[in-house]
């Protein structure tokens, strides 16, 4: 009877009909879309990293700009975690969520269409914002929706976001790795035909 009244007291309500101890783990809410808002921030931002070669090659960036667009997303996710982070404690969170997505979306068109630093700059500051705004509601949304099984969800989510960091360099190097194949492919037949040009330029002089 004790144990039963210290889970009510401590989880509220019907703690007593979802545990039986304090040792017995229940199944809890499904927070896998949580889980998987984490997993595409964290993909989105490393396959972003990972281009940052060729966005400097392709597009002309000097290595300070390239520094300064890591520094400038990096630093708009910082201050946005500080300065919205609190706000899902006030019942924002889904709000949040909505935002950080949709923020993370047009990060990700900004630099897909960029041609200039200023543009690609602006992309990665949205992106750092995006950052900053839906993790902090994540994390909150998934310890208030579960507490009973904190560590596992916690872990989770933590595992999802390595994984995402995991797959985003390995989904944007593979077609841009096709690309690159298929360009100096062309590089190498334009070259060879241009050979064959001169040879046979050679041959009619000589003749």
């Amino acid at each position: 009877m004790g144990d039963r009244y210290d889970l009510s007291a401590r989880y509220g309500k019907g703690a007593t009909t979802c545990m039986t101890s304090p040792n017995t783990l229940r199944l809890g809410p499904s927070l896998l879309p949580y889980y998987l808002i984490v997993f595409g921030m964290a993909a989105g931002l490393a396959s972003v990293v990972t281009l940052l070669a060729e966005f400097r090659n392709n597009l002309g960036f000097s290595e300070f700009a390239i520094g300064a667009s890591v520094a400038g997303g990096l630093g708009a996710g910082f201050v946005a975690a500080l300065a919205l982070g609190p706000q899902a404690d006030r019942g924002r969170a889904p709000l949040m969520l909505r935002s950080g997505l949709l923020l993370g979306l047009a990060a990700l068109v900004v630099m897909a269409v960029a041609t200039e630093f200023w543009l690609f700059m602006l992309g990665r500051v949205l992106m750092g914002l995006a950052f900053g705004v839906a993790i902090p509601a994540a994390r909150r949304t998934v310890i208030v929706a579960d507490p009973q099984n904190l560590g596992r969800n916690i872990g989770r989510l933590g595992a999802f976001d390595v994984a995402g960091f995991v797959v985003g360099p390995a989904a944007a190097a593979a077609p841009n790795h096709q690309k690159n194949l298929q360009r100096n492919r062309a590089q190498l037949d334009s070259t060879q035909l241009a050979t064959q040009r001169n040879r046979a330029q050679l041959d009619n002089m000589a003749a």
